[in-house]
């Protein structure tokens, strides 16, 4: 189980360094916040009080807020070893496939 989460961690930190590097160009996103749910495999327990719903609820935030401080840091570490020009090229690289992927979502939309 341990190793399931250091591998959703790092693929964390992979999309979220993308992530991060189209929203400095997009600007930040404001969502509404959503109400907190449990997450697969404790969401098909039956047999769960609220209790430790409550708690699994709270165990898992802790654990993603660790993930994130752990994609946040990573990025600022790289983006720290970039040049100037490196990091302008990254940003374009993000905004390409950005772009690319919403094109392929309108032309799969479109064969609909």
């Amino acid at each position: 189980m341990k190793m399931h989460a250091m591998l959703g961690c790092g693929m964390l930190a992979a999309l979220g360094l993308l992530g991060a590097m189209a929203m400095a160009e997009d600007g930040p996103a404001t969502k509404p916040a959503k109400k907190p749910k449990l997450t697969h495999p404790w969401s098909l327990l039956t047999t769960l009080s609220d209790e430790q719903k409550a708690q699994i609820i709270g165990i898992h935030q802790t654990a993603t807020d660790a993930c994130n401080a752990i994609r946040d840091k990573e990025e600022t570490d790289i983006q720290a070893l970039l040049t100037e020009e490196q990091k302008k090229d990254v940003v374009e690289a993000v905004a390409a496939k950005k772009a690319a992927e919403k094109l392929k979502a309108a032309e799969r939309k479109k064969s609909e």
